[in-house]
């Protein structure tokens, strides 16, 4: 709970700072980047790791370097010395502990969870995190950064030492009924061979490696279309810096939606039929976004969309917790995620360079890339979805 306080406080100052330092498109969608990087860089070493270490210590270990990092960020405001390229560098920095985080997280879920208490699992997990960071988190920035530019950061480095410290001091008797250990292996293998393993079987499985290849492709647009959302809210919207934790917060009310609804959907429509609207409908959005004449459009369709992307993620991560053992779990989550937020730094790149030709431009264009892929694929998607709500009930 701590963590994803902080999260919500760093999602809206992050890019209010980098805004204050520069409004250059491409300046600001290299700070994209920058935080997609580590998932192209150590993803599948990260995931190794995660097979062959306790994921706890993993996670408490991220926390503990998010809160040396933030410090950092404090001491270089306080200062008077931050500069855009050091965001860069503390960003890359964030991002390397974030896939620690997110990947220990995530493969502790199915070692916690039955096949069939996925949905209802992840989707409530994701309220959890919503509601910390979106509704506590992102409007609580918003009025520190109004005070003080330093004090989000300085709340936030305090969440993500609290978390630490939480999971440090979590009793021996509790830590006995989670079963958080290392997976088995053998004796003698290599790490090295163990994630040539991992990488094979993703790609020998044709399901795993068509549903990977299809979000890697939606991924680069969807990140393409965003990278300079900070710019569009504040300079096209003409929606004050102070507001900005505000949008964020409405926002978030559609994340918090599409959580609550993705498993009674999923359950009512098919899981399948479910991820195809969902995909298909958050592509469509960002077209209408970039076109917004007025603010209440533009909040309106982002808030449907954040619904639809967070129903999109619920019951892909389900999905993708049924298809992969878990015991290989962590090795094919890092080598997935490395070729699907792997490039996502070049679709930021490469928004920023549309951006100079205008900010709707970008949206519009990357929007309209990523709706016409959902519509080529949609039959696959409804096809996995299915399979692997069907391969669920019968385990």
């Amino acid at each position: 709970m701590a963590s994803n306080l902080s999260d919500g406080l760093y999602a809206v100052a992050a890019p209010l700072l980098a805004a204050s330092l520069t409004r250059d498109p491409v300046q600001i969608s290299i700070l994209g980047a920058m935080s997609m990087v580590p998932w192209l860089l150590f993803a599948i070493p990260i995931g190794g790791l995660t097979d062959r270490v306790n994921r706890r210590l993993l996670l408490i270990a991220a926390d503990f370097t998010r809160t040396a990092l933030g410090i950092a960020v404090v001491a270089l405001i306080l200062n008077d010395v931050i500069s855009i390229y050091w965001v860069y560098l503390l960003t890359f920095l964030f991002g390397v502990a974030e896939v620690t985080a997110d990947t220990a997280a995530q493969s502790m879920i199915p070692q916690l969870l039955k096949e069939d208490e996925l949905e209802t699992g992840n989707s409530r997990l994701n309220i959890a995190e919503t509601v910390i960071q979106n509704f506590i988190g992102v409007p609580i920035g918003g009025l520190l950064w109004a005070s003080a530019i330093a004090l989000p950061f300085i709340v936030g480095t305090t969440g993500f030492a609290i978390a630490a410290l939480v999971l440090v001091l979590i009793p021996k008797r509790s830590l006995a009924h989670w079963n958080i250990a290392p997976v088995p292996r053998e004796k003698d293998s290599r790490f090295i061979d163990e994630l040539k393993f991992g990488i094979t079987y993703l790609f020998n499985d044709d399901k795993l490696r068509s549903l990977v290849i299809i979000t890697t492709s939606i991924g680069f647009f969807y990140s393409a279309s965003a990278s300079t959302f900070v710019l569009y809210v504040l300079d096209v919207q003409k929606i004050p810096e102070a507001s900005f934790g505000v949008v964020m917060t409405i926002v978030g009310l559609g994340s918090l939606a599409g959580a609550t609804l993705a498993p009674k959907l999923s359950t009512r429509f098919g899981r399948g039929n479910v991820m195809a609207a969902a995909l298909l409908l958050e592509s469509s959005l960002i077209v209408v976004q970039g076109l917004a004449p007025h603010v209440a459009l533009f909040v309106s369709s982002a808030v449907i969309a954040s619904a639809c992307i967070t129903i999109w993620n619920i019951l892909l991560m389900s999905t993708y917790q049924v298809l992969i053992p878990s015991e290989l779990y962590g090795r094919i989550h890092g080598a997935r995620r490395t070729l699907v937020w792997g490039l996502m730094p070049f679709g930021s790149l490469a928004g920023g360079f549309v951006a100079q030709f205008g900010l709707r431009v970008q949206m519009v264009s990357f929007g309209l890339a990523a709706t016409v892929l959902s519509l080529f694929v949609l039959t696959f998607v409804r096809r996995i979805g299915d399979f692997s709500a069907q391969k669920a009930t019968l385990a």
